[in-house]
């Protein structure tokens, strides 16, 4: 630890008075709010802010403003998530908040935020908006507009269960599918799947069984026999249940039929581990850009390897096209949230590497799309519509 402090001191002493002059910029902070507890979060939160951060720090020597992405993790306690953002609110050095990928904090945290006037930028299909999808209400206690304080990045997650649903629903009407075993919705408890498993039971036609087991019953649902077998947790306890399946003698490697997001970090066909996990096909509110072949793509994956040593992982391409917004908004001279508010007021379009985005009057995208993946070899690939 000396040697490095003192290799960093000599440095110091031999720097420009250009390079001190940017030292001493005034501090911005960017919170970049996670939720830790999620499992797997290493492969399904971390991309999204590696990306988030290199986007930004990409562009320091041009920046007025020295960033600080402050990553802020709740543990799952709706009591931190409320004290984050409270603290959040109280210090004027934080023009903005990026909701991390599986943030599903409750809806006084987005309240806290907006009344504070912080635009936050979400890259969570859950996280929650201050606003009616489409409404254009808000509370009299915020200050600002909607259109200052909200964009979401992705697709939420009723979005992702209606393509869902409408996956098995096509399998459902293929010959091979025997109609009079149920569509069975297994999930590990979590308030992520509780929610999925929820959406999707609601929007399946009255002509399509179902089985809605709760986590300890996933083993007897398959048992008893399932059409269509559906995914709906994370892959830490599919791992579990993929053991418990070999273990009641219903065969090793389970392939669930269909999967969400979360699942999408499992490498096809079976997971990094080699626990035996196969999934069929998935769908994911994200862009997969490592096939991309446009310049802008092929750039920021050649970064992102360089920078972590690994391919762009689900939700990285939307993190670094929000890094992307916020540098240009600092590059022009944004320094405090009045500054932010207005830059995200006159924020309609913006054309990234995971896509073309345009917004509504309260910051939700117009025209989403969830993308549908299939495993072949190493690589998830497009689903053909």
């Amino acid at each position: 630890m000396a040697a490095a402090f003192l290799a960093l001191f000599g440095v110091a002493s031999c720097v420009s008075s250009g390079a001190t002059e940017r030292d001493q910029r005034p501090i911005v902070r960017i919170a970049f709010l996670q939720d830790l507890s999620v499992p797997d979060h290493v492969d399904l939160v971390s991309p999204s802010f590696l990306a988030l951060d290199l986007s930004i720090h990409e562009h320091d020597a041009e920046l007025p403003v020295e960033v600080e992405v402050e990553q802020l993790d709740t543990g799952g306690s709706p009591d931190t998530a409320a004290a984050i953002a409270d603290e959040v609110r109280g210090d004027s050095s934080y023009v903005a908040a990026v909701a991390a990928p599986f943030w599903t904090e409750p809806e006084q945290v987005a309240n806290a935020l907006a009344a504070g006037g912080i635009p936050t930028f979400s890259l969570s299909p859950d996280s929650p908006s201050p606003w009616e999808h489409g409404s254009g209400r808000g509370s009299s206690e915020l200050e600002g507009s909607p259109d200052e304080l909200w964009r979401r990045l992705v697709p939420g997650q009723e979005l992702q269960a209606a393509r869902l649903t409408e996956l098995i629903e096509r399998a459902a009407d293929h010959d091979d599918v025997d109609g009079a075993a149920p569509v069975c919705l297994l999930g590990d408890g979590s308030a992520y799947s509780n929610e999925l498993r929820s959406l999707i039971d609601g929007s399946l036609p009255g002509n399509v069984a179902r089985g809605l087991p709760p986590p300890d019953a996933n083993v007897d649902a398959v048992r008893d026999g399932c059409s269509l077998e559906v995914w709906t947790g994370f892959p830490e306890t599919a791992v579990t249940l993929a053991a418990a399946l070999e273990d009641a003698g219903l065969g090793g490697g389970r392939a669930f039929d269909f999967a969400a997001d979360a699942m999408k970090t499992v490498v096809p066909p079976t997971s990094p581990r080699g626990d035996g996990v196969v999934v069929g096909s998935l769908t994911c509110p994200c862009a997969d850009v490592t096939l991309d072949r446009s310049l802008a793509a092929r750039r920021f994956v050649n970064l992102y390897q360089a920078d972590t040593g690994l391919a762009p992982g689900i939700y990285a391409a939307e993190g670094w096209d929000v890094g992307q917004i916020l540098a240009s908004a600092l590059r022009g001279g944004v320094g405090d949230r009045a500054g932010m508010r207005s830059f995200v007021a006159d924020l309609r379009a913006h054309d990234g590497v995971a896509g073309s985005f345009e917004f509504d009057a309260v910051g939700e995208l117009l025209n989403p799309r969830v993308g549908a993946f299939v495993a072949e070899g190493t690589r998830w690939l497009p689903l053909a519509s």
